[in-house]
């Protein structure tokens, strides 16, 4: 029928997507309050540092 079947995602995988759309979610709420206020705090810089860091390696782990 010309169509490919794929397997179910594993918890695993469903997991990750649940924590990086979490990260994401955190890293729009500091770019949103940024462009509010017109301003980034240093711990506000850092935060997003840790929350992009954290999605890169939990992509790399996953890979």
């Amino acid at each position: 029928m010309g169509v490919e079947i794929k397997p179910r995602p594993t918890e695993e995988q469903l997991r990750l997507v649940r924590e990086i759309s979490g990260i994401a979610n955190n890293i729009n709420q500091i770019t949103r309050l940024a462009n509010t206020v017109k301003s980034v705090s240093p711990a506000q810089v850092e935060e997003l540092q840790r929350l992009c860091s954290k999605a890169l390696s939990l992509v790399k782990e996953s890979i």
